[in-house]
């Protein structure tokens, strides 16, 4: 797998410091911002994040501050720019209705946040190669 860039949209630490040591092994920038107005920021390389790269793929949370992954999914589908950016929803919701929301407003996968931190190593390596050529 080539070096890949890789933006975490999530608000919490302890979840965003796993992510973190779940890339570690892998050819993987890891950025990561913590609401859905800090994402649309740093994808259309608003200041502070004018220098950052673009990503190759966006895990995302459904429940951030501010704007929720929802309305993330529903802004990233209007661009069609930043639509081509694979987005795909690492939640802690089980609910079928957030899932099939999240399909429909273009989510590519939709994965329960793993409970123990090899299954999350897992789940994250293998969405980074899925999408990624």
């Amino acid at each position: 797998m080539r070096e890949i860039t890789v933006l975490c949209v999530e608000d919490s630490d302890a979840f965003a410091y796993a992510m973190r040591l779940a890339v570690a092994d892998l050819k993987v920038r890891l950025f990561r911002v913590v609401d859905g107005e800090q994402a649309m920021r740093f994808l259309r390389r608003e200041k502070p994040y004018d220098q950052m790269p673009a990503p190759d793929l966006i895990f995302l949370d459904l429940n951030l501050p501010k704007q929720s992954g929802f309305d993330l999914l529903a802004e990233l589908r209007t661009d069609p720019v930043l639509s081509r950016i694979p987005a795909v929803v690492l939640t802690s919701s089980n609910s079928p209705s957030d899932r099939k929301k999240s399909i429909e407003l273009g989510a590519r996968e939709y994965i329960m946040k793993p409970s123990d931190f090899e299954r999350l190593t897992s789940e994250v390596a293998a969405t980074c190669q899925r999408y990624v050529a």
